[in-house]
């Protein structure tokens, strides 16, 4: 190999990178950049006055989270149809955004933006019949359609009684993201297979001594199987974190691994993956 063509090599590497920015990363950046402008408008001020109004956990995060919050609130309620299962319930914005708000919280610490085999959110007033046993339900998760149906009256206000309270909405949202997490589709296995094994055997730990008798946190019905078990305890990490902490710290700390949260630094509950 003689001189000349060494030196020519040489250019050539060092070239390399200069072509690869311009024609190649720059082109890609500025068609990210349009379509994530294009996709992801400024939030308007009613949706932030209104998040800031009725959702807790968005109220305390902080600037920089806000931002990134929205845009999964806007990515969830996009993709979806919001369909009316009453003449008591009109779809407004209010209900998408609260909804949308809720899947967003749930996932926020998680890579996936949204849960894409669920498009179609059912709403109903209070309580529905699900057609394969008659009886009467507050949350159901039917999978076979896609879809999601929630109570709205327990969506909103909660089923609270003296004892223990109960996130009907959330729980349900919970099973679908579960639900989600199993399916060989874009979102698959977004819940880390490991951290998702150390929270089954925290889990289990738990269930069975409540199936004794030991029953002295979650509710009874949280052991009926490991998904309601995870419904109720998604439930309890975000609406009693301290207590939560507290009573159940093994369990508490694998919550955290697996939804890459913790609600007890409100500001900024993200943790590093």
């Amino acid at each position: 190999m003689n001189t000349e063509t060494v030196l020519s090599l040489l250019a050539l590497l060092l070239l390399f990178p200069f072509f690869t920015y311009v024609f190649i990363i720059v082109p890609l950046q500025f068609l990210f950049s349009f379509g994530y402008r294009h996709y992801y408008h400024p939030p308007s001020k009613g949706d932030v006055a209104f998040l800031k109004e009725n959702v807790p956990y968005f109220n305390q995060l902080d600037h920089k989270l806000k931002k990134r919050f929205i845009r999964r609130v806007y990515v969830f309620a996009r993709g979806r149809r919001f369909i009316s299962k009453s003449s008591l319930i009109q779809i407004d914005r209010s209900q998408k955004l609260l909804i949308s708000a809720a899947i967003a919280q749930l996932t926020f610490g998680l890579k996936v933006l949204s849960l894409p085999r669920f498009r179609t959110i059912e709403i109903h007033p209070k309580f529905y019949h699900f057609n394969a046993t008659g009886k009467k339900q507050t949350d159901h998760l039917l999978t076979k359609a896609s879809a999601i149906h929630l109570s709205w009256e327990d969506f909103l206000k909660g089923d609270r009684t003296d004892s223990e309270g109960v996130n009907l909405g959330l729980q349900e949202l919970t099973l679908a993201l579960s639900m989600e997490n199993k399916i060989k589709n874009g979102a698959y296995g977004f819940l880390k297979f490991d951290h998702l094994m150390k929270w089954r055997i925290q889990a289990d730990v738990e269930m069975k001594a409540m199936k004794h008798g030991h029953a002295d946190f979650f509710p009874e019905y949280a052991a009926t199987n490991q998904e309601k078990f995870f419904a109720v305890a998604v439930e309890y990490f975000f609406d009693k974190p301290r207590e939560f902490s507290t009573a159940r710290p093994l369990l508490y700390a694998s919550m955290k691994e697996l939804l890459f949260q913790d609600p007890l630094i409100p500001e900024w509950p993200i943790l590093a993956t």
